[in-house]
């Protein structure tokens, strides 16, 4: 009976084993970072514009575990898995507190993980690799925790355990873990919140973003603030709100458990309680938003979906392999002649306006004609005003569907040259109404007055 329940295990353990593949390999197949777009100086000359503006988009900066605070490290084994350097893979006072949960107390899903950061790092890579939602705290918890993910959750953290060691299972960890909003990895979250490199995170950040993990949402370092009377986030002059609420909480429970397991002194996890935590706003520094979103991201989609673009087995979607692939993008763009060409249309709009003109925006593309490319974008005269609807500058002008007036008459009568066999000498009525031969009369000044 014994040797035939052994059989059984060490039958069910290879089913799952033999699927299981090298992490290097998965690793490939997640994003490498955002792709950023260059004029056309391109990334050694050129002028940065800024990365694809998918909002889910991952924002991934890897570094190797020397790179990372041990205030960092201390943290997130002392709140994840306090067992780590010592368990083959599984945390086994975590698993039977999380089957206690799940089927004797009849919770199944609704209970505890118990998973292991071995086990989380497996969920995140093999399991569960898209991060399209880190901040749904159900993604890949709730409706995916079936008996056959955790089982294979377990006979895969074992494999990897078996074949690195456990400094490398914890940097692809940190590297892999969502923190709330678009960071994932710790270095493009504490770059994003605190705008320093993981290496040099307090005791106190690090407490904080070691508790966002587990529900990012309720942690994240920017909802819970310091608010006004009118419930907003309350800014210093750097455009930073203080750390408050379920996240300080949180980052309080954090340094308690550090003290409990010996990795942080009593002294100093009082002292990092009392430190004020300061969270930048989200920002997202985009030199010509328009021209990337609506020029270069639908044209990377389509040479990905016409097998211009490698992908890496297993990927399929173009749309997030593009913005997540970590390309270097030179474009036609010169920033230089984009910036003057906006001053000249900001210019021309205000002497318009003093003279009695009831203008307000203005659009200027420039395309060289030999080539095709676009070499000026100025969608606007100001893309970051967008509180008067008459600049709109959230609108791009040279993409919307607008009266294009006297701009299109060139395609007009260049197609009359090509079609009708005329020469730049010909002549043509322009008489009102106009009739021309298979459509309706049009009567220009009966339109212009009617609107």
């Amino acid at each position: 009976m014994a040797a035939a329940a052994a059989g059984a295990l060490f039958g069910m353990y290879n089913s799952y084993a033999h699927d299981y593949v090298p992490i290097e390999e998965k690793l490939l197949q997640r994003a490498v970072g955002l792709t950023t777009i260059y004029d056309r100086g391109g990334p050694d000359s050129g002028v940065e514009l800024g990365s694809l503006t998918n909002p889910d988009a991952q924002l991934l900066e890897p570094v190797p575990l020397e790179a990372i605070s041990p205030f960092m490290v201390n943290a997130t084994i002392s709140t994840e898995d306090n067992s780590f350097w010592d368990n083959p893979g599984i945390n086994f006072t975590g698993l039977a507190r999380a089957a206690y949960e799940n089927y004797v107390k009849n919770e199944f899903g609704g209970g505890t993980g118990g998973s292991s950061i071995t086990q989380q790092l497996i969920k995140n890579v093999y399991i569960c690799p898209s991060i399209t939602n880190s901040d749904d705290p159900t993604r890949c918890v709730t409706a995916e925790r079936t008996l056959d993910r955790k089982l294979r959750e377990i006979v895969y953290a074992v494999e990897l355990t078996r074949d690195y060691t456990k400094e490398e299972i914890l940097t692809w960890y940190l590297n892999q873990i969502s923190y709330a909003d678009r960071y994932i990895g710790v270095e493009a979250a504490s770059q994003g919140y605190f705008r320093k490199a993981a290496k040099d995170l307090t005791l106190g950040e690090a407490a904080l973003l070691a508790g966002v993990p587990q529900f990012p949402t309720q942690y994240h370092p920017r909802y819970n603030c310091v608010r006004g009377d009118d419930e907003k986030c309350l800014l210093d002059a750097l455009g930073r709100s203080t750390l408050a609420g379920e996240a300080k909480v949180r980052q309080e429970a954090v340094l308690d458990l550090m003290v409990i397991h010996g990795r942080a002194t009593a002294e100093e996890a009082a002292a990092a309680k009392l430190e004020e935590i300061k969270v930048f706003a989200a920002s997202n520094p985009l030199k010509a938003e328009a021209w990337i979103d609506n020029q270069v991201e639908p044209r990377l989609v389509r040479m990905c979906k016409a097998g211009l673009l490698p992908m890496p087995k297993g990927v399929e979607e173009c749309t997030a392999w593009v913005h997540s692939a970590g390309y270097k993008v030179t474009s036609t763009l010169d920033w230089e002649a984009t910036e003057a060409a906006r001053v000249l249309s900001q210019t021309k709009i205000a002497e318009g306006q003093a003279a009695g003109c009831n203008c307000f925006n203005a659009a200027i593309v420039t395309i060289e004609p030999t080539t095709g490319e676009i070499i000026v974008y100025s969608p606007n005269i100001d893309p970051t005003y967008r509180s008067d609807k008459r600049v709109a500058g959230d609108i791009d002008q040279l993409s919307e569907i607008n009266q294009p007036g006297s701009s299109f008459k060139p395609a007009v009568y260049l197609n009359w040259f090509d079609t009708q066999n005329k020469a730049p000498m010909s002549f043509f009525w322009d008489t009102s109404p106009l009739a021309v031969e298979g459509t309706g009369d049009y009567e220009p000044k009966k339109r212009r007055q009617s609107q």
